[in-house]
């Protein structure tokens, strides 16, 4: 069975580190990305079964990626 995927896009590094160890500690598949500019390249390519966003990043918001 595959495992579910959830991409989380976080530009505090320690909470995108955070997030990584837990989630992918029960069991997620985890894509760890610290902008949005990499989360919408990522998104071009696969699709996911959750993404977390930070929502207030530089460049590309949270929001902006989920459009």
């Amino acid at each position: 069975m595959e495992k579910e995927s959830i991409l989380i896009i976080e530009d505090d590094i320690q909470v995108l580190s955070s997030f990584e160890r837990i989630l992918s500690g029960v069991g997620y598949e985890i894509t760890a990305v610290n902008n949005g500019y990499k989360a919408l390249k990522l998104l071009k390519n696969r699709k996911y079964n959750l993404v977390l966003t930070d929502i207030v990043m530089k460049g590309i918001d949270g929001l902006q990626v989920l459009e």
